[in-house]
């Protein structure tokens, strides 16, 4: 073979790896272009954001691109007019992305909801393990019980109302306990409303002045049947 003949054939073969390339170049910048195309702008906290605190323009957010897909399925906040008239129901770390989730509106909600007939609304100012977490949402069922952190030798939990709906979450930034002469605050709580009639109204003041709140969230079909929990029965001695 000449040496002409071997110039045209390193010729052609470097045309086609340059060909290559520049194929597999082109199918990198469409992947990357399909993949920046699939990312949207969504808000986080440009600093901690503490539990009852409400969001106002001066509010430090920034923006972090996250996929689309990911955006929707977690509800994720995109435009800053979403968080009007919002409150924080826990802490926000910096930069990890907000969703609507971590959001209660105000307390005023509650004067828009429709009771049922003969019934009444109460509202209870407990913390998050106390209320289910972030679980609790309007038209949720749950079973409410009294523990007395002071029960003298036996510490019991007591399951008095089996079956009370959820009207609406709100949120407020501190608790305060009566139990004490100087009220301590117990940090970031929530505002849970209840539909209850005139008698569960009464069992749930007398509870909450008695001893601390706990709610178990029902599922459809569950039904708690009232009793009580005592530190021997759960503990035995020896």
């Amino acid at each position: 073979m000449g040496r002409r003949t071997l110039l045209l054939v390193a010729a052609l073969f470097l045309a086609a790896v340059g060909t290559g390339v520049l194929f597999v170049s082109a199918r990198g910048l469409a992947t990357t272009s399909r993949a920046s195309a699939g990312q949207v702008d969504v808000l986080a906290p440009a600093q901690e954001i503490p539990g009852g605190t409400a969001v106002t323009a001066q509010t430090p957010l920034v923006t972090v691109k996250v996929s689309a897909e990911a955006a929707q399925q977690g509800r994720m906040i995109r435009q800053r007019s979403e968080l009007k008239d919002q409150v924080a129901n826990r802490d926000l770390l910096p930069f990890l992305p907000l969703t609507i989730d971590q959001f209660g509106g105000a307390v005023s909600q509650t004067s828009k909801i429709v009771l049922d007939a003969k019934q009444m609304a109460v509202t209870v100012d407990i913390e998050d393990a106390n209320r289910v977490a972030d679980l609790l949402v309007p038209g949720s069922r749950v079973a409410i019980w009294v523990v007395d952190p002071d029960g003298g030798a036996q510490s019991q939990a007591r399951l008095f109302l089996s079956n009370v709906k959820v009207l609406t979450t709100g949120t407020s930034g501190t608790i305060r306990s009566s139990s004490t002469q100087a009220p301590q605050e117990k940090g970031s709580t929530a505002l849970v409303t209840l539909q209850v009639d005139q008698k569960q109204a009464g069992e749930i003041l007398v509870a909450q002045a008695a001893g601390d709140l706990y709610f178990t969230l029902l599922s459809g079909d569950a039904e708690a049947t009232e009793q009580a929990y005592n530190e021997e029965a759960l503990v035995p001695n020896g």
